[in-house]
């Protein structure tokens, strides 16, 4: 039984492997990736940057009073955003006081006047009282001129000084009596009013706060990567606001300090005329942004940003529809793409994500760029 076993199993097994199929033979596939492709066209672009910034006065001031008095008038509607004009009145300070204050300055120097003509006087009769004890004497034994204490120089020289301090203090009072009329020392907008008619003020209490209109500042940052723009101050700057017609700004100078909250460089820009023209004003503390533009454009191709490996080279398709590397250089960054230097033109540029790059592989183009 064993052995009649063995010999059914052998024979079974043995048709088994005569009845297996038999594999044909066949070339391997070779996978061909499909692509997309744009031409590549050199020309110049214009190196732009659009920079945040924020809106702040050129010049501002705060008119404090020059004396101790009550404010007896103040310009209707001095309010936050009134306007005034150079030269404007904007309050009149009580005059009376300031006028006893001259008047009282004028008795002092006619006083000191009359003391310096009285001393003039004593110290003439003494020389005179001298010169007739001294001639009674023969001109060999005259007694010398005497001190010139007992012929009162030093009281004519202290009264001579107390007339000087007299008429100062004089054209102190009549240049206090000048500035009762607060005028706008520029063409300005009202930031705050802080006097009111009928208050009392005291030397250097602030009356207004006043800023000009003529020119506001903008504050932009601008990276670090980007100061080519502004450095050499050839570049021409427009800025602009939600709601407002952009404006032409000029580059005053560079900041020379890193703002440390954003790790940007800060320029300055003028923007001439704020208030004026067409269109809403330009407001203080807005939020804008600064369009810079170089008088230098970059020369190269427009590639974009996902087209570009490791910030140093691109991937094109030769003549034989196959995989070539590109290496470039970038001469500038702006929004989806950048502008590279070393492309020929007419070159079949990739666009298409590329998985496992290999240069020299056979590639499917598929379209190009504007194709329908």
């Amino acid at each position: 039984m064993p052995i009649l076993i063995l010999a059914l199993c052998g024979a079974g097994t043995a048709a088994l492997v005569s009845r297996k199929p038999t594999a044909k033979e066949r070339d391997p596939e070779v996978f061909v990736q499909s692509v997309r492709v744009a031409r590549v066209e050199v020309r110049e672009h214009p190196r732009q940057l659009e920079a945040p910034g924020l809106v702040m006065p050129s010049r501002a001031v705060t008119l404090t009073s020059p004396v101790s008095a009550d404010v007896r008038w103040a310009r209707e509607g001095l309010g936050p955003g009134a306007r005034v004009e150079k030269g404007d009145t904007l309050f009149k300070l009580d005059r009376a006081e300031l006028s006893i204050a001259v008047e009282r300055a004028e008795n002092a120097v006619a006083q000191a006047e009359q003391r310096e003509a009285l001393e003039r006087g004593q110290r003439r009769s003494a020389e005179r009282e001298w010169d007739a004890y001294a001639a009674t004497f023969p001109e060999p034994d005259r007694p010398e001129r005497p001190s010139e204490l007992a012929l009162r120089t030093p009281q004519l020289k202290l009264a001579e000084l107390e007339r000087a301090r007299a008429a100062v203090d004089l054209k102190s009072a009549k240049l206090d009596l000048s500035r009762a009329s607060v005028r706008a020392p520029f063409d300005a907008m009202v930031r705050s009013a802080l006097a009111t008619k009928g208050q009392r003020v005291s030397p250097g209490a602030p009356l207004i706060e006043l800023v000009a209109t003529d020119a506001y500042w903008v504050e932009a940052s601008v990276p670090l990567d980007k100061l080519g723009l502004v450095s050499d101050g050839a570049s021409s700057a427009v800025v602009m606001q939600a709601s407002s017609v952009p404006r032409p700004a000029t580059l005053l100078r560079l900041v020379g300090e890193v703002d440390q909250a954003t790790r940007m460089a800060r320029a300055l820009f003028e923007v001439a005329g704020p208030l004026d023209g067409a269109g809403p004003e330009l407001l203080l503390g807005a939020r804008v942004a600064v369009l810079l533009e170089s008088k230098k454009p970059a020369r190269g191709a427009a590639v974009p940003r996902g087209a570009l490996y490791e910030d140093s080279f691109v991937y094109v398709v030769d003549d034989e529809d196959r995989l070539e590397r590109v290496d470039v250089t970038v001469e500038w960054r702006r929004g989806a793409d950048v502008i590279v230097t070393g492309l020929e033109p007419g070159r079949r540029l990739v666009t298409s994500p590329l998985a496992a790059p290999a240069p020299g592989a056979k590639l499917r183009v598929i379209g190009e760029a504007g194709d329908d």
